[in-house]
């Protein structure tokens, strides 16, 4: 949700309808220091052990 069609973190989330409660999915700005963060913790993870964003995720809900 936080890529963009590039393939790199964008500058906004893509919440959709099934990631939320139903139809409220929407759009979502990423804060500028956030998206930094991400960027320098998926560039050194990348590096480390292969780590590919497409198929990883940050945090998770209760459903996985």
């Amino acid at each position: 949700m936080v890529l963009g069609s590039d393939g790199e973190i964008s500058e906004l989330i893509n919440l959709t309808n099934l990631a939320s409660k139903g139809k409220s999915g929407r759009i979502i700005p990423l804060n500028k220091d956030l998206r930094t963060v991400l960027t320098e913790l998926y560039e050194r993870k990348r590096v480390r052990s292969g780590f590919d964003l497409s198929k990883s995720y940050v945090g998770q809900d209760r459903k996985g």
